[in-house]
């Protein structure tokens, strides 16, 4: 699996409250759901 798929798969299944643009990185914010939150 490549990061690109990664990314995109993460993005269709796990999507951020929101996203920025920090440098070369993409930041994902969660808004605190936390890792039970964010898979239910």
């Amino acid at each position: 699996m490549t990061p690109d798929t990664i990314a995109a798969v993460m993005e269709a299944t796990w999507p951020p409250a929101h996203h920025w643009q920090a440098g070369p990185f993409l930041m994902r914010d969660g808004a605190g759901g936390g890792k039970r939150v964010s898979a239910a």
